[in-house]
């Protein structure tokens, strides 16, 4: 319940009395500011939201409407700023956080794709060391996809030589490279 001193205050107030506001302002100020650094531990954040709590009070004057006392209703407000500057802030970390985790992501799959690029570039580079025959041959088997057999007609050789060719060719990779079994297949989707 408001006392007569505060209801001709607040009618003052609302009028546009501006010594009205300077009393309310100097009364509640520091109370209001204490209050708000309590529960965000941020003197500039604190301030700000106070200022802006007797901004909007003096905007709205004529709207308000004060049902228990001014106290009650200052600090109804600056209790609801500082709920919304906490919810604003956390969804701000949410996103913030949703974001690295897609910035993690991203760099994930680029480092992937690199790594991947890095096999079969080693792969590749191995293959070109090859002897010309045992290289085509391997070629065949490995991106046209060609069975012993048809590889044997293509070049007019014997299977069992297509075959020593293409063990030959995965000893060579084998031994040159340490992954050669992920590289192999990686080189054998993508080439």
């Amino acid at each position: 319940m408001r006392d007569w001193k505060e209801t001709k205050l607040l009618s003052e107030f609302q009028k546009g009395n501006k010594k009205a506001f300077e009393i309310i302002y100097n009364l509640y100020w520091k109370g209001l500011y204490l209050h708000a650094y309590k529960r965000l531990n941020a003197e500039d954040l604190a301030e700000e939201l106070v200022q802006e709590l007797f901004i909007q009070l003096w905007e709205k004057r004529r709207e308000i409407k004060v049902e228990k006392s001014l106290q009650h209703y200052l600090y109804g407000i600056i209790k609801k700023k500082i709920l919304y500057h906490l919810r604003e802030r956390y969804r701000e970390a949410a996103h913030y956080q949703a974001f690295r985790e897609n910035v993690v992501t991203v760099n994930g799959h680029l480092e992937h794709r690199i790594e991947q690029r890095d096999m079969l570039q080693n792969i590749e580079d191995l293959v070109q060391k090859l002897p010309a025959k045992s290289r085509r041959i391997f070629e065949l088997s490995r991106k046209k996809f060609l069975s012993n057999k048809e590889i044997a007609c293509r070049l007019n050789i014997s299977e069992k030589a297509v075959e020593y060719h293409i063990h030959s060719s995965l000893r060579f990779i084998r031994t040159n490279c340490p992954d050669y079994l992920s590289y192999l297949f990686l080189w054998a989707l993508f080439f």
